[in-house]
């Protein structure tokens, strides 16, 4: 069996190439992991709206890397490449005070089957969504720029690393999402037993 995996990522965003190293590593210890990363279009807004648009978008980064992938290495086995893609975003949770929750989720495409993760969900202070929804800010990113005063958090520590007081990153959650996009790997003999490929 090949010790290589290929992982091609939907992002240049190193906290999204980090976590899904780190996401990797933690189910494949053993494996070598080569990394190829791309700038990509996911198909939705900048700040998405719901669940269904965050999956969309993360799916989106997934083909679109893909495609970029294989118009250069269009010999490599498929059954070493992993595709993935990571998209966050807010969706309505009426129980909370802001009514909104921030979801992190991963997809990954692995021999043309596609597996999703959600990482941590959190809440964001009212005012926050309230200035999203209104359009005063386009993206939560660029907002928590301001409040903490640190350009491309979104780049470093992300929102959760300032409203957590540091206690937590983006990282954290990002790859918690990536793990829980490859639990049906813990298990194959469960998930793809329908599947000749695996």
């Amino acid at each position: 069996m090949n010790s290589e995996f290929y992982l091609v990522i939907g992002s240049n965003n190193p906290v999204k190439i980090e976590a899904t190293k780190l996401g990797f590593k933690f189910l494949f210890p053993d494996k070598s992991l080569k990394i190829f990363n791309y700038k990509v279009d996911s198909g939705v807004d900048d700040q998405p709206i719901g669940i269904e648009n965050i999956i969309a978008g993360a799916i989106n980064r997934i083909k679109n890397a893909k495609h970029n992938f294989s118009k250069e290495y269009s010999n490599i086995n498929e059954d070493q490449i992993y595709y993935v893609g990571i998209e966050s975003g807010i969706s309505k949770i009426d129980v909370v005070m802001s009514k909104y929750l921030d979801f992190q989720f991963a997809a990954i495409c692995h021999n043309n089957i596609i597996t999703l993760g959600c990482g941590s969900a959190f809440e964001y202070p009212k005012f926050v969504i309230e200035k999203i929804l209104s359009g005063e800010e386009n993206e939560i990113g660029n907002l928590f720029e301001k409040l903490s005063q640190q350009q491309n958090i979104k780049y470093k520590q992300g929102a959760i690393g300032f409203l957590s007081s540091g206690k937590l990153n983006r990282v954290d959650i990002l790859k918690n999402a990536i793990i829980m996009a490859l639990i049906p790997y813990f298990r194959k003999d469960l998930y793809f037993k329908d599947y000749k490929n695996f």
